[in-house]
């Protein structure tokens, strides 16, 4: 499997992951009768800052991945990243919709997803720096 296999799959995953959290939001939309905005809805406003946690993270991960297959990086780091991201991603998903909705609200797996997303980000600029001048 080389790098841009690598790479197909994880994308693969992460757009799923995108097209959960974009459901999430449009059932909410359409059950609330909110068409715009969050409503003063507060399980609208959670789905939607889901939603752009995802978005702020996961291009910058995908644009730092690009440029390490750009520089032939071992694909066993590519599989690496991968793991960590998705596995970062899925966790925050999992704690905004399942674990904090309970009462008391859990906050340690959000935490968990954030630090494996963080992971990722600063293993990807590591790999770079050694690949790119050294």
């Amino acid at each position: 499997m080389n790098n841009l296999h690598i790479f197909s799959l994880e994308i693969f995953f992460l757009i799923i992951i995108f097209f959960k959290l974009t459901i999430g939001i449009i059932r909410i939309r359409r059950k609330e009768r909110i068409a715009i905005g969050d409503g003063g809805n507060k399980l609208l406003a959670r789905a939607i800052a889901a939603q752009n946690n995802f978005l702020n993270y996961v291009p910058l991960a995908i644009i730092l991945q690009l440029t390490l297959i750009y520089l032939s990086v071992n694909p066993a780091w590519l599989i690496l990243l991968a793991i960590l991201l998705l596995l970062g991603r899925l966790l925050h998903l999992m704690s905004l919709t399942i674990y904090e909705l309970k009462t008391p609200p859990t906050y340690k797996v959000r935490v968990i997803g954030m630090l494996l997303t963080f992971s990722t980000l600063w293993l990807n600029v590591f790999l770079l720096l050694g690949y790119a001048w050294f």
